[in-house]
């Protein structure tokens, strides 16, 4: 699969307010959004095998542990493997 041409994020927020404001600013910039609420969420989003994600932008503190978990790191190993093979 080759990667898309327009960047997606994934924008971890729990606040549907402020989710949507932050989305509506980013797409402004001309990115993809994906929301996705704290917890396991953006570790399954980040996982899904068919789906590029090129940046996760999480809410607080705890979010951005969570993203570097074990699982969650090779998730996003796994991706970028999956990117540099699409691209030889």
């Amino acid at each position: 699969m080759a990667p898309q041409e327009q960047k997606t994020i994934l924008l971890v927020e729990d606040k549907a307010i402020t989710a949507m404001a932050g989305a509506a600013t980013i797409k402004r910039f001309g990115y993809q959004v994906i929301i996705a609420n704290s917890g396991e969420e953006p570790v399954s989003i980040a996982a899904a095998p068919r789906l590029w994600i090129d940046i996760v932008a999480p809410e607080d503190r705890k979010a951005q542990q969570t993203a570097k978990d074990g699982y969650s790191r090779n998730a996003i190993d796994r991706q970028s493997e999956q990117r540099q093979t699409a691209q030889e």
